[in-house]
């Protein structure tokens, strides 16, 4: 199993889409059938179910950081092409901090008014995932903290 948080705030475009396909080809190399990515709401992806709410921040995700998501959605098909069993977390926002335990995985996108997921939290998401291989499986999840 893999884990792979390619990119960030400080990164700029292209590093995921320039480094995931060695990645890839690592993992065949030495047998690593799993891999747990990390990626954004934001991205927008086919399949996915999008409120109104969750259709206008891709958009102005897609406005703001266009070289970022468009960097995020070539890693998509990277994993998507591949043969290995993946999973990509998809947060809405980020916060610093450690696990909370408050987070859950679905397939509708959060809205507008989601609250940030921590840091903590996406790492315990995929640590979680990546051993449990049958959670999942070639899906990109969003994620987002249980309130209450």
């Amino acid at each position: 199993m893999r884990i792979v948080a390619l990119g960030g705030r400080t990164s700029g475009p292209g590093v995921g889409s320039a480094a995931l396909p060695h990645v890839v080809a690592a993992a065949r190399s030495h047998g690593v059938t799993r891999l747990v990515s990390v990626s954004g709401a934001g991205v927008d992806l086919p399949g996915d179910r999008k409120g109104l709410g969750a259709r206008f921040v891709s958009a102005l995700t897609h406005r703001l950081a266009g070289a970022l998501v468009g960097d995020k959605e070539a890693e998509h098909r990277v994993l998507a092409a591949s043969d290995l069993v993946w999973t990509e977390v998809r947060p809405p926002r980020l916060s610093d901090g450690g696990p909370t335990g408050r987070w859950r995985l679905g397939d509708d996108a959060p809205g507008l008014i989601a609250s940030p997921v921590t840091r903590g939290d996406v790492a315990e998401a995929m640590l979680d995932l990546a051993a449990d291989a049958g959670q999942w499986v070639r899906a990109s999840p969003f994620i987002s903290t249980v309130r209450g």
